[in-house]
């Protein structure tokens, strides 16, 4: 049997060795069609064979979790635009770590492939397995393949580089845990605009906004375009199944449907979606164009309140029930821009009584009023958020405040009180803190050299990035980044 392209290029002779350091050292051809490019950067050719390769992998990455009713089309937009990104990213700071004299030896590519767990097969290197990657792979040939690994060796090198003045202390390690293992809760008042009685708005309050600020109705008119303007759409619900005895389940679980068992129900025992049979399958309302062809089809093909399918789509089998038939929306700025002035009026209303109740509740607070003593003067009430970190999303109870999470963990018992005004485009807050917690110093002990590491690879990243966007600025700036079409044939 003949050796494998694996071992051949694993111990090709010193002709070989000349042949692939040149390949390795100074990069593939690029001369390249744009038709086989994807991008351009300072002359050399990003391939399409890299961009097919990565993307696959970006894809494969992120469409675990996505829900069923995710628009493809946009979805693989979303893909498309990530991947390019990546690989300018790659191969700028690639160029920018041999500019600085780095470069990628064949013993570290050897190293690399040797070392890389997919290519081994208990402990150990595996020829066969590294053949049968590269023949499946995206990539043209072996060398493309190694060109980006050789990328990945530069980067690293440019990174460490980068790193090398930066120093992280114990100290700063244990500090950051602490950081991120404290939590709080806070107490806080909440001025909400619908708490408070609309003004009363005349009709010569709303001519004089319609015929005053014309450019202020055509904003709101713009923040609110899907609300007038919208396409048909059908409001559904959906069970999924999937494997070999799908149609089993999905017509068993119509017949129990026909016998007159409730939809919703039945979709949170069957259905295989995991992001929708909790909501007893619920798909909201969507015009053609945004979910797959088959299941859309069938959903505005069936009238309101029926149940379609079995309908096969290449995720499984569903059972759809269209719930409401939503007619087409064209209502232009001039049919609704009384509406329009009459809800700003008494939106601004409500909203100026609230600002003014946190505006006098925050004015006690610096006269040094207690807490619960100024929202009661204010005729606001207190209420509680339940314990939260500095990394969790949105502050329980008050959602995404600007400045709220960040102002929380700076308040401590010597100064539980902030007295500052925190407002979102309807609503007002102001916190005190209720509780603080933080870790056992002694508890850090062993997370501390993770924690080292950990910010240490955070200042490289952020080292690189900062570099990358500087070279990139320039090159777009010189005209030496150029973008072709990731689909010329309009596909």
């Amino acid at each position: 049997m003949a050796q494998s392209r694996a071992v051949i290029w694993i111990r090709n002779t010193m002709v070989g060795l000349v042949a692939l350091t040149f390949v390795v050292l100074f990069g593939l051809p690029t001369g390249g069609s744009s038709q086989r490019a994807v991008a351009e950067i300072d002359g050399v050719i990003v391939e399409r064979d890299a961009f097919e390769f990565f993307r696959r992998a970006n894809a494969d990455r992120r469409r675990r979790g996505l829900p069923e009713n995710f628009d493809p089309q946009r979805f693989r937009e979303l893909i498309d635009n990530l991947t390019r990104d990546q690989l300018i990213q790659r191969y700028v700071l690639a160029a920018e770590a041999e500019a600085l004299g780095l470069t990628a030896t064949r013993s570290e590519l050897l190293a690399d492939i040797r070392n890389d767990p997919g290519f081994q097969r208990n402990g150990s290197f595996d020829p066969d397995i590294y053949d049968t990657f590269i023949s499946r792979s995206e990539f043209d040939n072996e060398s493309s393949y190694l060109d980006q690994l050789r990328h990945d060796i530069l980067i690293r090198k440019l990174g460490r580089l980068l790193q090398s003045p930066i120093r992280i202390s114990d100290a700063s390690a244990r500090d950051r845990l602490t950081r991120d293992q404290t939590t709080v809760r806070l107490r806080y008042a909440a001025a909400r605009a619908g708490d408070f009685p609309a003004a009363e708005v005349s009709d010569a309050d709303v001519q004089a906004l319609v015929q005053g600020s014309p450019e202020r109705l055509q904003s709101a008119y713009e923040s609110r375009y899907d609300e007038f303007n919208q396409p048909e759409r059908v409001r559904a619900r959906h069970m999924l199944f999937r494997g070999e005895d799908a149609t089993e389940k999905a017509e068993a679980a119509r017949a129990r449907l026909d016998a007159g068992e409730d939809f919703v129900a039945l979709a949170v025992e069957l259905s295989e979606d995991a992001a929708t049979a909790e909501r007893g399958g619920d798909l909201g309302s969507f015009p053609r164009g945004r979910m797959l062809p088959q299941l859309e089809e069938a959903a505005f093909s069936a009238p309101p309140r029926s149940v379609a399918g079995p309908v096969q789509t290449p995720r499984g089998l569903h059972l759809i029930r269209v719930e409401e038939k939503l007619p087409a929306v064209d209502r232009p700025l001039a049919e609704v821009q009384e509406q329009l002035a009459r809800d700003l009026l008494a939106e601004q209303g409500g909203a100026g009584l609230a600002r003014q109740a946190a505006a006098a509740m925050a004015e006690r607070l610096r006269a040094g009023v207690a807490f619960d003593a100024a929202a009661a003067e204010a005729d606001l009430k207190v209420e509680e958020t339940t314990a939260f970190r500095i990394d969790s999303p949105v502050v329980p109870g008050l959602g995404r405040v600007p400045g709220v999470r960040e102002a929380a963990f700076a308040l401590r018992s010597d100064e539980p009180v902030s007295g500052r005004v925190f407002a979102t485009r309807d609503a007002f807050f102001l916190i005190a803190l209720a509780e603080r917690r933080e870790p056992d110093p002694d508890a850090l002990r062993d997370e501390v050299p993770v924690a080292r590491d950990r910010l240490q690879q955070e200042a490289r990243n952020v080292a690189l990035d900062r570099l990358y966007r500087g070279v990139r600025q320039r090159l777009q700036a010189e005209g030496k980044l150029l973008l072709f079409p990731l689909y010329p044939d309009g596909s």
